[in-house]
């Protein structure tokens, strides 16, 4: 099950949020069951007490989509729909360009929702070459963000930084 969600931002990219909304129902029903909780546990008590080191599904999608374009950033990955660089301040180096749709449809896309979610990445993470350094270190900050949630939204990163 773990390996199909880090699917998600790939297949499940431009589906509504109500459909990802009740992926992230299933996946705290499943905790809930595995740690023996209560039905009616808070979500939030689940994920800051019993599943410290599971992220909701926001944060799976966040984690694959941003790995995917680190690895593209880096050079792990060739690509034809490489996101275009660009290097216009030191500030922003190595930020990607969110590709522009006319539609709130494509804007889930990885093109553009994926791109905005890697550049909120700290600079000292996104500079890593290291790729099981960065996938670590980006679980933890990620981890770090979603505990202040209650019920993660599709936006959730974007909202905290």
């Amino acid at each position: 099950m773990h390996s199909h969600l880090h699917y998600v931002p790939f297949i499940y990219g431009l589906v509504r949020s109500e459909l990802l909304g009740q992926l992230q129902s299933l996946q705290n029903r499943a905790l809930k069951h595995c740690y023996k909780l209560p039905f009616l546990t808070p979500t939030k008590t689940l994920f800051q007490t019993h599943a410290k080191s599971t992220l909701p599904i926001s944060g799976i999608t966040h984690l694959s989509s941003s790995v995917l374009l680190h690895k593209i950033r880096i050079g792990r990955v060739e690509t034809n729909t490489k996101p275009a660089m660009k290097f216009s301040n030191l500030r922003s180096s190595g930020d990607f360009v969110a590709a522009t749709f006319n539609s709130d449809y494509l804007k889930r896309d990885i093109h553009y929702h994926g791109v905005q979610i890697y550049n909120k990445i700290p600079n000292e993470i996104r500079k890593l070459t290291d790729i099981d350094k960065f996938k670590k270190d980006l679980k933890q900050y990620l981890l770090a963000r979603s505990q202040r949630l209650v019920k993660p939204s599709k936006f959730s990163l974007l909202q905290l930084s």
